[in-house]
């Protein structure tokens, strides 16, 4: 039988058939109308933590991280058994977007990403859980957006730009949950079994204790790569201290050039915070910048 399509009882049958193949697509793709959508797990940010041993991970700069890096970090975190793992920032590079000239001979933006990709999804593998700060590099992605005037609802997440996949209906899937345990701060405040506070971020200045001094408080921070200090003070009522992480960036690789000149070299580490106190926990290095394997003698936990 011949439909005349050119008429209204036409135009609402072809309509009609239109919308029973839009379902079938979609029945094909999500299942039967009513069907209810796939639950996500979603992990929540604890509201306390247990920071009696806190594994602090320093600036990685991935992909142009140490070479040894993430297993030396696997190393200390099995020797000391954190009740909490939390990272000063810097986790990527972003070099291609730098503000400041980048080398021509390495990666532009789209293939630094997708090994910064790769290296934060090991990380993850090994630590599922983890607090970060913003800053400089990490944030570059975001840093170049606003330079450029692209607007907040138009920039992605920090998880979905290193661990997400983005379907062709446009929906963000993590693989295995991945990420799902890691949140981002602008300052990250600890509160230390003794009753003191530890407040981090991704750098406070250079004087770090002078500014302890200043706040009242106990800092954390980063992004100087030369030092992998401890130093305390006294105030009236409490004693306080200030901790700078070091780093774990490859001193070799030309990204981290710009540093080749001078006296303070990059302090290849970690470090820790025990029982309310801090540790510095240098990498033991060989002839050629290699992790001998080893690791320091640490305060006992």
């Amino acid at each position: 039988m011949n439909i005349d399509l050119t008429g209204a009882m036409g135009l609402d049958i072809m309509i009609s058939r239109m919308g029973d193949i839009i379902d079938a697509k979609l029945a094909e793709r999500f299942g039967p109308a009513g069907t209810p959508p796939k639950a996500k797990r979603r992990i929540k940010p604890a509201t306390t933590h247990d920071n009696s041993r806190v594994l602090v991970v320093p600036d990685l700069h991935v992909p142009y991280n140490h070479p040894d890096a993430f297993s030396f970090l696997v190393a200390v975190r099995d020797w000391l058994k954190p009740t909490r793992v939390i990272c000063t920032g810097d986790e990527v590079d972003n070099h291609a977007m730098s503000f400041h000239t980048s080398d021509p001979d390495l990666d532009s933006a789209g293939p630094e990403l997708e090994k910064s990709r790769a290296g934060m999804a090991e990380l993850e593998r090994h630590f599922k859980q983890l607090d970060l700060v913003t800053s400089n590099h990490g944030s570059l992605s975001r840093r170049k957006a606003y330079e450029h005037g692209i607007p907040e609802r138009l920039i992605t997440h920090y998880r979905h730009t290193l661990f997400g996949e983005t379907e062709d209906d446009g929906t963000v899937e993590y693989p295995e949950d991945r990420g799902a345990g890691w949140w981002w701060h602008d300052e990250l405040v600890i509160d230390l079994p003794d009753g003191r506070h530890a407040v981090m971020r991704h750098t406070w200045g250079a004087n770090l204790k002078l500014m302890a001094q200043r706040n009242g408080c106990c800092l954390i921070q980063g992004h100087h790569h030369g030092l992998l200090d401890v130093q305390h003070a006294q105030l009236a009522r409490q004693r306080i201290w200030s901790l700078t992480a070091g780093c774990l960036v490859d001193p070799e690789c030309p990204a981290m050039a710009y540093g080749r000149g001078n006296a303070v070299q990059p302090m290849i580490g970690c470090a820790a915070i025990i029982d309310s106190e801090p540790c510095a926990i240098p990498m033991p290095l060989d002839r050629r910048g290699r992790w001998t394997g080893r690791l320091p003698v640490v305060p006992t936990a």
